[in-house]
């Protein structure tokens, strides 16, 4: 996978940097007249594959913008200082892209191109590297290496330009270059991706009052119900698929009641340090998807624009007046070189076209799944770190360079010299190390993140994929300045496993009984807090256990180790509560099972009258009284419901590390073999994986 996102790197970048060569090698040496028109099409010809290749991109990432934007109700448009910022890095992007390609490469060459898209994010790096010291500790240790990554990247920047300056002093190509410097640092500033993305529209917003309840209080979230499955029983997966609307029947789920959302969106440290105790809490949707588009539509203007300006400024160049650049004769060569079949003569640049499309897209995606699985410190970090040296050093060797592009025209440019070249991109590489060497390298806690969650902008550069990266990686800032909070630790979580019975028989309560057994086991080995409660309808008549209670009753001593007759008993005005402490390695607290047996002459019978009856019991009675600053969840099941502990982790994971998240419905399957169960395991996956 590393090798794979290192090729597709390297081949999106040097592949949009043969295409800027190839330009240079088809211009004319005369300005355009009726006896070189055919010169000035190909020309044009190759002008116009920079500018699809950079169009089609954009355009390509506006139209997904537009599909997960326009087409979603929950997508609120950004404020006007998000679009104003939506429209600065739009403009700024394309302006220094197609000042690289139509001004740097040609006047150039490739190798000191490849160092000005490293030195492209050199400021933007420097700031962030001083926004960043809490990454690598407190003190003189972190300021030390602030400073130095600072100093190595701004040296690193005057070493290209001064090598800039021996190839070409002259004044118009040096401000092309500070051009393209200057548009690329602003507009791929990471404090600029991360205000295009706010909005005015109000997610939640709590008052005082709930703000310190949320700060000392408890919070409760929940596990669905699942109906009965018609089967001999089914495995809940421990993979799991988010539900953020409410309670569903027929699936396993987990709810976020309003306060428990407030509490889980704050930071801990935030909430110390808030400075006025009255005043409300907000928290804004994201207009990611619509930022997005608005993002990309500009960047498609811009570079219609700025592609044309920039090449008829060109013509202008020749000897000629900006008059003439519309003359008869341009006008027919521009119109020739849409013609690629004749403007177009090498298969070549085709192949450079091709490849700057598939790899960029490819190698985003594949960047995104390194990311969503969590293998950056595998995958990620040696392809993010040597990606520049080995373009640099591709590019320094014409022979070599040559046998990769298959051309002879690509690299035979200016080559810098080694005593200016190496230590340059040594400063480079090292001033980017040490200010993303922390997030590159260290494994993250997260996995399976959103790519809006991975990224400022769901978007990739078809350029510089490898420095875009790493500068839209939401990791790569971790500053409070910037809106963006450290992780919290951990709260303590206490779960209740509520499910419902009726007349479900022994095999199946066996089943119940014995993952419960297994929650008790593991529990041990973390801070979790688990207790059980069994909702028996019709489980007791007038004092008088049922049978079917009696059943279940029956197989705790063999599945779960208690005796029967060691319960505490207790009248309750529904009917019978039995109550048992499960043996345990921990001291205390211990893991309790809890029968609740309903008599229908004193309530409601029915499984959805016991589902309201065990949701009230514990909102209403047991967080009140039992999770101080705990974060509380139920995990409702039905009695043929077989689960893990590695189950209800994943459960648990999905809705901690989701602020947005109101339930979660398990991936519920039935278990046997024979065709019912294929048409169960079907009709599970249509209404359980999918759907809920």
């Amino acid at each position: 996978m590393g090798g794979g996102v290192l090729f597709l790197l390297l081949a999106s970048k040097l592949s949009f940097l043969a295409l800027s060569s190839l330009l240079h090698t088809h211009r004319p040496g005369q300005a355009v007249g009726e006896n070189n028109t055919s010169d000035w099409a190909r020309y044009t010809g190759q002008m116009l594959m920079l500018y699809l290749a950079l169009l089609i991109t954009y355009g390509l990432q506006a139209l997904r913008a537009a599909k997960n934007g326009l087409l979603s109700r929950n997508s609120p448009w950004p404020k006007a200082t998000a679009i104003a910022a939506c429209v600065a890095a739009g403009t700024l992007e394309p302006l220094g892209l197609v000042i690289l390609a139509l001004k740097i490469v040609p006047a150039y060459g490739p190798g000191i191109s490849v160092l000005v898209l490293a030195c492209s994010v050199a400021l933007s790096t420097a700031a962030a590297s001083f926004l960043t010291c809490a990454g690598y500790g407190d003190g003189a240790r972190a300021g030390g290496l602030t400073g130095l990554a600072t100093l190595l990247l701004l040296g690193g920047l005057a070493g290209t330009v001064y090598m800039a300056f021996l190839c070409d002093s002259s004044l118009v190509n040096l401000l092309h270059l500070a051009g393209c410097l200057l548009s690329l640092n602003v507009a791929w500033l990471p404090w600029l991706q991360h205000h295009t993305n706010e909005s005015n529209v109000i997610l939640l917003e709590s008052s005082p009052e709930n703000f310190r309840q949320s700060n000392f209080g408890s919070s409760v979230s929940t596990i669905g119900s699942n109906d009965s499955l018609g089967a001999t029983g089914s495995t809940l997966s421990s993979m799991s698929s988010a539900n953020a609307y409410g309670p569903s029947s027929d699936s396993i789920h987990m709810y976020a009641p309003s306060n428990s959302l407030s509490s889980r969106h704050e930071d801990q440290s935030s909430r110390r340090n808030h400075g006025d105790a009255n005043r409300p809490t907000k928290f804004y949707r994201k207009a990611t998807w619509k930022a997005s588009l608005i993002l990309h539509v500009t960047k498609v203007l811009m570079v219609s624009l700025l592609c044309f300006i920039f090449f008829y400024v060109d013509i202008a160049d020749t000897d000629f007046s900006v008059g003439a650049s519309f003359s008869s004769s341009m006008q027919a060569a521009f119109l020739d070189g849409w013609d690629f079949g004749s403007s177009i003569s090498s298969t070549q640049t085709y192949w450079m076209f091709g490849w700057n499309l598939i790899s960029s897209l490819v190698g985003y995606v594949l960047v995104l799944i390194v990311l969503h699985t969590n293998m950056q410190k595998g995958c990620l970090a040696i392809p993010l770190v040597t990606s520049m040296p080995l373009a640099l050093f591709i590019v320094s060797q014409p022979d070599f360079c040559d046998s990769v592009t298959a051309s002879a025209d690509v690299c035979h440019g200016y080559v810098a010299p080694l005593e200016y070249l190496v230590p340059t991109a040594a400063a480079l590489v090292l001033g980017q190390l040490l200010s993303f060497g922390k997030q590159v390298f260290v494994k993250g806690h997260v996995s399976l993140l959103k790519e809006t969650e991975l990224f400022w902008a769901p978007c990739y550069s078809s350029v510089a994929l490898d420095t875009w990266v790493l500068l839209n990686w939401k990791q790569s800032l971790r500053a409070g300045k910037l809106g963006i909070r450290a992780a919290a630790k951990p709260p303590k979580m206490r779960v209740y496993i509520c499910t419902t019975m009726y007349r479900e028989d022994e095999e199946e309560m066996r089943q119940l009984l014995e993952s419960l057994a297994r929650i008790n086991a593991a529990q041990a080995e973390g801070e979790t807090f688990f207790e059980s409660h069994v909702v028996f309808d019709g489980g007791v008549q007038r004092k008088k256990i049922s049978e079917f209670a009696l059943v279940l009753i029956s197989l705790l001593e063999e599945t779960l180790g208690i005796k029967p007759t060691m319960c505490t008993k207790i009248v309750t005005p529904y009917g019978l509560k039995l109550s048992w402490a499960l043996p345990g390695a921990r001291v205390k607290p211990l893991m309790t099972f809890n029968i609740h047996l309903k008599d229908n002459m004193l309530v409601k019978n029915k499984k959805r009258w016991s589902q309201i009856m065990y949701m009230s019991y514990v909102l209403d009675f047991l967080t009140d009284a039992s999770t101080p600053n705990e974060e509380a969840y139920i995990l409702t099941t039905d009695a043929d419901v077989k689960f893990t502990p590695d189950s209800v982790e994943a459960l648990l994971d999905l809705m901690s590390r989701d602020n947005t998240i109101g339930a979660v419905c398990a991936r519920t399957h039935p278990m046997g073999e024979g065709p019912l169960v294929w048409y169960q395991t079907f009709e599970y996956a249509v209404g359980h994986w999918f759907q809920k």
